[in-house]
């Protein structure tokens, strides 16, 4: 339950850090959403949403995600 609870804690985190262009949501999701609302140029909210360095980002996410259902397809197989 300690890894589910870290991968969604990760994604919907609102608690905010300090960095050093200002204040961001530490999740992923909601770090995205606000981003998105309080930047002016979208792509690049959309860019340091996906690929930002010092929190949880939608790229990490989506990997997890990703191995999540490939190892949930792979339970599926008989041997």
């Amino acid at each position: 339950t300690n890894i589910c609870e870290n991968i969604v804690w990760k994604a919907f985190s609102p608690t905010t850090i300090n960095t050093g262009k200002g204040t961001e949501f530490e999740g992923a999701i909601i770090a995205l959403f606000h981003l998105l609302i309080s930047r002016s140029d979208k792509i690049m909210a959309l860019k340091e949403a996906f690929y930002r360095q010092n929190a949880p980002n939608i790229t990490a996410l989506f990997a997890t995600v990703l191995v999540f259902f490939v190892v949930i397809y792979f339970q599926g197989f008989r041997v």
